[in-house]
């Protein structure tokens, strides 16, 4: 089922491809696979996903794009439960550039929607639906980006929960080296099903050195990042995309890498290590657990 979606949705995206013959056009494909493991969690397992994305951008001044991501996390099933979880991320997105004035520089317009389905037997982590409009500026005189954005998401029998992330980007050292912060407050959670919270704060830092060429095999950047705080039902803005599972992310660090294999095509390369706590269900007790998690992405861009 998964393979057999993600052909359908290559095949349907395929056209967009065409468009690189249009010099107006620019058009990305990116393929993702990820795999990961759970340590310490009495119930999850490992994890792997597959994605797709295409994006269209005409002339540098609007874009849009659609990708699908396809998981499956394998069960640790003490009690015969079903022994997989199968989910599908779908997203549609879109922006616009727009100058700014008096000061010089470039507001950025986006607006994402996902939809989440998956097969989970408990707790609401199904037909999830997530709005997620945002706005950035960006400075023409000085390497400075600051950004708000707004995410809310729907979840079966819940309120509807808010999320607000401010966030600063610098540029330092010769624009060597870009710092990002991102803040995140998520408020309207239901208590009785967010682990007795009814809203999570948590921080994001990501510090990006952009290496000069050389060797074959010297990235072009490195990125390495934390999170602290606490994040529940919580949506990344950066990286689009939604953490729907019932449980409170507590932490982590993650290390990144990109190489170019040539003029137009690109290898990611994202390492993850994240806590995460888990409430108490009727067979096993409330614990701490982690997610150790490998993902490649190559990347091709027409022009």
């Amino acid at each position: 089922m998964q393979n057999s979606t993600l052909l359908l949705v290559s095949i349907l995206l395929l056209p967009l491809g065409k468009l690189q013959a249009q010099q107006a056009w620019q058009v990305d494909a990116e393929v993702l696979h990820a795999q990961g493991n759970y340590h310490d969690s009495y119930t999850l397992n490992r994890q792997r996903s597959d994605g797709l994305r295409v994006s269209g951008e005409y002339q540098k001044q609007w874009g849009v794009s659609a990708g699908l991501i396809a998981t499956t996390i394998d069960l640790n099933s003490p009690q015969g439960s079903i022994p997989a979880i199968h989910q599908q991320n779908w997203l549609l997105s879109s922006y616009l550039h727009l100058p700014s004035s008096p000061t010089p520089g470039r507001w950025t317009l986006q607006l994402d929607a996902h939809r989440i389905g998956n097969d989970a037997t408990q707790g609401d982590s199904d037909g999830v639906n997530v709005i997620a409009p945002q706005i950035r500026w960006a400075s023409a005189s000085a390497p400075i980006m600051l950004g708000l954005s707004y995410a809310e998401s729907r979840y079966k029998d819940s309120p509807t929960t808010r999320q607000y992330t401010p966030s600063l980007g610098l540029g330092f050292n010769q624009n060597k080296y870009w710092l990002q912060v991102d803040l995140y407050a998520i408020h309207h959670l239901e208590p009785s099903r967010a682990l007795g919270q009814s809203s999570t704060r948590g921080t994001d830092i990501k510090l990006t050195q952009f290496l000069s060429p050389g060797e074959t095999w010297k990235p072009r950047s490195i990125t390495v990042g934390i999170e602290t705080g606490k994040k529940y039902h919580a949506v990344n803005m950066t990286n689009q995309a939604v953490y729907n599972l019932p449980m409170t992310n507590t932490g982590g660090a993650s290390m990144t890498a990109v190489w170019p294999l040539s003029t137009d095509t690109a290898l990611n390369l994202q390492l993850n290590k994240t806590r995460y706590f888990a409430e108490q269900l009727p067979y096993v007790p409330a614990h701490d657990f982690s997610l150790s998690t490998c993902s490649l992405q190559i990347k091709h861009t027409w022009h």
